[in-house]
């Protein structure tokens, strides 16, 4: 068996077989297009079906894991027949969407094979592919499989294991990555990133939590025992059949073809997977995990139970001091993690709260706001849960800014309209130059060790929530405004059409250990070296960065300024 940077290339081999002989699994496959489709379920019975916990596998003594990612027949609930998703499973074990949740403790390795068992036929959402964006890894699509490329958001590893683009795998092939877990505890989301395929790829299920965990903090913020509920959230469009559809009807329709889905949007939500499901929840604190795993849907949540709750943590972990939710006009961007705890003692069994979204974006389906229901049961623990008044302590970006000499670089978030103004292209600029992963020339830079300022310019309509991997930073609308209480690695720039700076970052190209009052750690100690290949640094609307809102990000040991 050939392998490549940890890659199994055999399928080449079944390629060239089917080549010769002609692949019958693909010309037969039951989810090839065709033109009848069933329509769009309605009627949906809401808050019925009871929200699902995913599956935790505890690996906090370390070792080595087996995944897989395969076809499965998923339970929707809500009164919808089952339908064909993608899912994750450890080996021996059925496949689920969402993944099960790895579970893992701080400064303790852990080593993973992620294998692609979807069989050597087009994919379930075959119809919607694009080939003209299918390249160089991606390119042997539908002879190779369904490709993948399954990245740890959020984790501190070398880029050979990364999940980037070029580790795409294929039918029968693996994938080794190796996690070292020295960083701050926090929520982690696995998920595809495969070039062509990724919004596919996640639409269709492939998503699941990683969650880096400290015993010592755990225990010093009175947080053992208490009950912790993971909040998944995607909105889909399901068929009446059950089977799963992305979006066709487009509120805007381009003059000349773009070969992409500008945004997909789904008519309904699911949490774990669940349609608009009910959580039951004891009378006493719990700690809710919120995770927003849409392709591009931005949430604005109604929290009616909002004065009951604290923010503890968010996209980089702990929170310097804990922060109170806002009930109305909660948003929560693509891939931003929100935990936060809520104390729902005293409250009589059967008080319901209804979560609601209020659509901050136009889609062309219509769209049930409804997310899910949250009902009180008796309490079997009178636990109480008292906070410290600081849970973390970050070191002041803007100083280190000054101290390490970190560059200043401007950024501009680009969106190329036809003459009827639909999208066509979307870019990353930066002084000028076009950023994209078409070349590796094209690449953004960050210098290992320092603290540099990035200011972002966005004339377009839509927000942008921006990922650089490896690093985190801290943002703001202005330098006055700079939201100095959290580690962010999505941050959403806003849309500001006066050409002015939309929003400033200090990002911090260091270890995020490093970032912490009192750390021993220096500011290039990775512990694995960051310079010699490039991460990505993206737009996570999934659509957004395969039309090119998407770049290589080098970290580098001296300053590089374009």
């Amino acid at each position: 068996m050939v392998r490549v940077l940890g890659i199994d290339t055999s399928w080449l081999l079944g390629g060239f077989l089917s080549y010769l002989f002609g692949d019958t699994a693909i010309k037969n496959h039951a989810h090839s297009s065709g033109e009848h489709r069933a329509p769009l379920m309605k009627n949906w019975r809401a808050f019925e079906s009871p929200l699902v916990q995913p599956a935790t596998i505890d690996m906090r003594t370390g070792g080595h894991l087996e995944m897989y990612v395969g076809e499965t027949l998923h339970a929707w609930g809500g009164g919808a027949p089952s339908g064909v998703v993608f899912g994750f499973a450890e080996r021996g074990s059925k496949a689920t969407f969402p993944g099960p949740t790895i579970l893992t403790a701080r400064g303790v390795p852990v080593s993973v094979t992620w294998s692609n068992r979807i069989g050597p036929q087009p994919h379930l959402l075959h119809r919607n592919t694009e080939p003209s964006l299918m390249i160089d890894a991606s390119s042997c699509y539908p002879k190779c499989g369904v490709p993948m490329a399954i990245h740890v958001h959020g984790l501190e590893v070398p880029a050979k294991y990364d999940g980037l683009p070029t580790h795409t795998f294929y039918h029968n092939t693996t994938y080794y990555a190796y996690y070292t877990n020295r960083q701050n505890p926090s929520t982690k989301i696995y998920h595809d990133h495969a070039l062509g395929l990724a919004p596919l790829n996640t639409w269709a299920g492939m998503i699941g939590t990683y969650i880096v965990q400290d015993p010592e903090l755990e225990e010093r913020f009175n947080l053992v025992g208490v009950p912790d509920m993971l909040l998944i959230i995607q909105d889909k469009l399901i068929a009446a059949d059950g089977s799963l559809r992305y979006t066709e009807d487009l509120p805007c329709t381009p003059v000349q073809s773009t070969h992409w889905v500008p945004e997909s949007y789904g008519s309904v939500n699911t949490v774990n997977g669940i349609v608009m499901p009910l959580l039951s929840v004891e009378a006493r604190t719990v700690r809710f995990r919120w995770v927003n795993a849409a392709n591009a849907r931005i949430y604005t949540f109604n929290l009616p139970f909002a004065s009951h709750c604290t923010v503890i943590a968010s996209d980089g972990g702990f929170v310097q001091k804990p922060q109170p939710v806002p009930g109305r006009k909660w948003r929560l961007y693509p891939l931003n993690r929100v935990e936060m705890l809520c104390d729902f003692t005293g409250l009589e069994p059967g008080t319901a709260f209804d979560v609601l979204d209020r659509p901050f974006q136009e889609s062309s389906y219509e769209y049930d706001e409804r997310v899910l229901r949250v009902q009180i049961i008796p309490a079997t623990s009178t636990q109480k849960v008292e906070l410290p008044s600081q849970l973390a302590h970050y070191k002041d970006f803007k100083k280190l800014h000054r101290v390490t000499q970190g560059l200043t670089r401007s950024i501009t978030m680009a969106d190329h309209l036809d003459s009827s103004g639909c999208s066509t292209r979307m870019d990353l600029i930066e002084f000028g130059d076009i950023k994209d992963i078409g070349a590796i020339h094209h690449t953004l830079h960050c210098t290992r060790g320092k603290v540099e300022k990035w200011l972002f310019h966005n004339p377009t309509e839509d927000p942008h929530p921006f990922h650089w991997h490896l690093v985190n930073a801290q943002c703001g609308i202005d330098d006055d405004s700079i939201n100095t209480n959290e580690l962010k690695d999505v941050l959403t720039v806003p849309p500001r059409t006066d050409d002015e700076v939309a929003y400033v970052c200090y990002v911090a190209c260091t270890p995020d250990e490093f970032l912490n009052t009192g750390s021993t750690r220096t500011a290039t100690d990775f512990g694995f070296e960051v310079t010699e290949d490039p991460y990505l640094a993206h737009c996570h609307i999934m659509e957004h960065g395969e039309n090119l809102m998407m770049a290589w990000f080098h970290l580098t040991s001296e300053d590089v300024e374009k």
